[in-house]
């Protein structure tokens, strides 16, 4: 279950601190660790003027055309240090009616249940938080094909209101975000491990399975790079030509890159034969359940 952290803040942590914390004390891969920097976080979210203060520097930094620092319309980064990103989400309640109000919950990812291929640290920084159910699954259970499930080991809903903090763990919690009462803001800071954002991200739906909680992949979420790395996939094969097709049996036969783009390198090995075998029967023993499912219903068509 995603966990939440008691650590009330009675100082103010600067950004530098909080950084030197995580990569000095804190193994990234582990979320037990990764829990050791809550109260630096509390710190660091305990200063009353830093979204201002960030906002103002990126209103600068657009004035004299440097890229807005968005990653999705209501959620902007503050800092970036290696593989740990620091950033800020708005949250809303849905102000609009009929189609306008469905713009506005895809906007903020509302009444959508995910995962995500990344463990993050959150915590309220203003407002009375939005309300999320939360559910725990064996992310062992999904070979990731849309249509799969695992069970709900356990669940619960809550908020986030000013001064809590919660860890998220990747591909283990699964949430489902509603609207908040009033405008909210959130801190999060990312650990985007290779090893990680190589696995998929998933959409999900909650249902009753003969008596059972399960959550079902409804689908791949789009704004994930693994959805951006597999369409680069998709793109390069359909383009095809000497410079791309030989990097197509390197990018099948990396386990650090996402199964669905190593899937679509495949099929631009298809005009080699000989290649293309080669690759099924190698990708027969990869530790991939998706991979490996594909590698052998194909291999057994050309029997």
């Amino acid at each position: 279950m995603a966990y939440t952290l008691n650590a009330a803040a009675t100082t103010v942590a600067s950004e530098e601190e909080l950084f030197d914390f995580i990569f000095s004390r804190v193994d990234t891969l582990d979320p037990d660790s990764i829990a050791e920097a809550a109260p630096v976080l509390a710190a660091y979210a305990n200063d009353p003027a830093l979204v201002a203060r960030t906002m103002a520097r990126s209103l600068r930094s657009i004035l004299d055309g440097e890229p807005p620092p968005f990653v999705a319309p209501q959620c902007y980064v503050i800092a970036r240090r290696k593989h740990v990103m620091i950033r800020a989400n708005v949250w809303s309640p849905l102000k609009q009616t009929g189609a306008l109000r469905k713009n506005e919950e895809r906007a903020y990812s509302y009444d959508t249940a995910h995962d995500h291929n990344f463990h993050f640290l959150t915590v309220g920084y203003f407002g009375s938080g939005y309300r999320t159910h939360i559910a725990e699954i064996d992310p062992a259970e999904l070979t990731g094909a849309i249509g799969d499930s695992a069970r709900i080991l356990d669940s619960e809903v809550t908020t986030l209101p000013k001064g809590k903090i919660m860890l998220y763990r990747a591909h283990r919690d699964v949430h489902r975000q509603a609207p908040p009462d009033e405008l909210s803001i959130s801190l999060n800071v990312l650990f985007n491990n290779q090893s990680q954002i190589a696995k998929c991200q998933y959409n999900f739906v909650f249902e009753q399975e003969f008596g059972e909680e399960r959550a079902r992949i409804l689908s791949y979420t789009s704004a994930s790079i693994h959805s951006r790395l597999s369409m680069l996939a998709e793109m390069a094969v359909l383009v095809g030509g000497d410079e791309l097709t030989p990097l197509f049996a390197d990018v099948v036969d990396s386990t650090l890159l996402p199964p669905r783009m190593r899937l679509m390198c495949l099929d631009g090995l298809r005009d080699d034969q000989d290649a293309y075998r080669g690759a099924l029967e190698r990708l027969y023993a990869d530790d991939c359940a998706m991979v490996r499912d594909h590698a052998s219903k194909v291999l057994q068509t050309l029997q």
